[in-house]
């Protein structure tokens, strides 16, 4: 499918198709329920929300790189965050998936990161239902702690 066709499939009305063929869209793109499980387009930057929750997803590819609102693909079946959006200017909401690790996911959410308890990253802080409220911090405290954890394993052989 065309990146056309599949705008005026799911009526997003105010979009630019990019020389690569990526999509920018100026408002929120709705792709949720509607049984797809990859995204038949890929999207660049969308500056309202985005949401692609409850399909059957097995992959992010196709996501936007920049989201300025929010970004939901809860209730699919995502084992990985790759080719999430590098940007989220509010929420990030992946609960109800099997992945195992925050790794791979947005560098920067501003608003709050809502995962489920299926992720298995070692120092989680998991608090009011699973939100991380910073998560651009949390990410620094993770990567801090697995540096430190792999230099005493080092130390310790």
């Amino acid at each position: 499918m065309n990146p056309v066709e599949f705008c005026k499939l799911y009526k997003i009305i105010d979009y630019t198709i990019n020389e690569d063929q990526s999509i920018d869209v100026d408002g929120d793109v709705w792709i949720s329920n509607v049984g797809i499980q990859q995204l038949p387009v890929s999207f660049n930057k969308v500056t309202g929300s985005f949401y692609i929750s409850e399909n059957g997803l097995t992959t992010l590819k196709g996501s936007p790189k920049w989201v300025g609102g929010n970004f939901s693909c809860f209730n699919n079946r995502l084992k990985t965050l790759q080719y999430s959006p590098i940007y989220i200017g509010s929420h990030f909401n992946c609960r109800n998936n099997s992945i195992k690790s925050i790794f791979g996911g947005p560098r920067e959410v501003v608003g709050n990161f809502y995962c489920d308890d299926s992720l298995s990253d070692d120092i989680l802080i998991k608090m009011d239902g699973y939100i991380i409220p910073n998560y651009e911090n949390y990410i620094k405290m993770i990567s801090r702690y697995r540096i430190i954890s792999d230099m005493n394993n080092k130390n310790n052989e």
